[in-house]
């Protein structure tokens, strides 16, 4: 299943800067659950709630009804707030639990829930608006830049991802829309 993790990215402890901070709560929360079998892409950044159409958010949450996941606060909290999502695809249900309930103690998370690709409101909020970033393959991480201009290697990013315990960081190249 895919998941989306949300964080509010206007949480104080942030200080306007999230998406580091989020990446190392979620990749240490990965981290330690079963990534034996993983090999998902990674998509990352801000849901915006706020731009979405009563009906839609409706839709939205319709969408989730009888899906795995739960946020923590309601859609009045998700449409007055930015909101910045990591979203894993292809993730078993046991590691899909066991991030949610290590995140659970974080103030900025507000929680995860299952995407659903075949309600366009989840396919617009999760697949179209945000971009790819990583692929994790078990305990590896490669960071994806678009193979053809060194300058779009994220040589900062990369430091920082060096920092976190995942076995090896790579570049890896992924063209737009590959």
């Amino acid at each position: 299943m895919h998941i989306a993790i949300h964080f509010n990215a206007d949480h104080p402890e942030f200080g306007g800067y999230y998406g580091e901070p989020c990446y190392e709560k979620v990749f240490r929360a990965l981290l330690t659950g079963d990534v034996m079998n993983l090999d998902t892409e990674v998509f990352i950044g801000d849901v915006n709630f706020y731009q979405l159409q009563e009906h839609h958010l409706r839709a939205w949450t319709e969408a989730r009804r009888g899906k795995w996941g739960q946020l923590y606060e309601g859609v009045g909290f998700l449409t007055t707030h930015n909101i910045f999502a990591i979203v894993l695809g292809n993730v078993e249900q046991s590691l899909a639990d066991h991030i949610d309930q290590t995140l659970r103690s974080e103030d900025a998370y507000i929680g995860a829930v299952e995407v659903n690709a075949t309600v366009g409101v989840h396919k617009a909020l999760y697949e179209l608006y945000l971009i790819p970033m990583f692929r994790l393959v078990n305990r590896e991480c490669h960071l994806f830049w678009d193979g053809v201009t060194e300058d779009s290697k994220d040589e900062g990013l990369m430091e920082f991802l060096t920092q976190l315990p995942f076995s090896r960081v790579t570049f890896e190249a992924k063209l737009p829309f590959d």
